[in-house]
Order: structure tokens, then sequence, then C-alpha cells
């Protein structure tokens, strides 16, 4: 199982995402922080292999930086609706990918995820 974290502000988004993760074998969505500053107590006390982040949202920008010196094999999906210079940023800042929210399908995204397993 492929443990993610789910870091959104929006409730619906992200209990949504996570029910229809939870649904595919492969995934287990282990947490959803609301706020950026949740994540590094939240990885310190939980097992995760991926973060799926809003970067603005929930201050990601900083905070990918600050998981990739304590977990520089963390893995990190950008997920915004902003454009070109998020992207740009959080891939900056150590970001595995980034996706955008208005151009991506729920099956865009979980193979997105599942890319830096297979194999």
């Amino acid at each position: 199982m492929i443990k993610i974290l789910l870091v959104e502000k929006n409730l619906i988004l992200s209990n949504t995402l996570k029910n229809l993760f939870n649904k595919d074998k492969q995934l287990d969505v282990v947490g959803i922080c609301r706020h950026g500053n949740e994540i590094i107590e939240f990885l310190n006390a939980n097992p995760v292999d991926i973060i799926v982040i809003d970067p603005n949202q929930t201050n990601g920008y900083v905070i990918t930086v600050q998981v990739k010196k304590e977990f520089p094999k963390m893995i990190i999906i950008g997920f915004s609706d902003d454009g070109l210079y998020s992207k740009e940023r959080m891939l900056e800042y150590g970001a595995s990918s980034y996706l955008s929210k208005y151009d991506t399908s729920l099956n865009e995204l979980m193979t997105e995820i599942k890319k830096y397993f297979d194999g």
C-alpha cells in the first residue's frame, strides 16, 4: 500500500479524494492536514510514502523545503489550481511533480502517485 498524506484546506475536496483513493487497493490515505504547520508533526508520528499538497492554500512552498530537508526521500506532488508559476516554484523547492486541479483527472492523479512505486 502506498501511504498518502493529503495537505488541503478544502475539507470537501480532501475527504472526497480520500474516499476515492481508498477505493484503490494500492492507495491508503493515512492522513489529512489542513495547514502546512501540521505536516512535520504528522510525518514524525506516522509513516508516509508520498504527500499531495496544494502549495497555495497551505504555505506549501516553505513546507516543501522543510519536508525535503528533514525527509529527503519524501515524494511530494504539488496539486493546485494555480498556473505555471506555482509549478515552477514547487519543482524549484523540491517537489517531485506538479499537477493542475483544473486539468487533471482523478485517474491521472492516481497514476502520478503510483508511478513512483511501480517497478
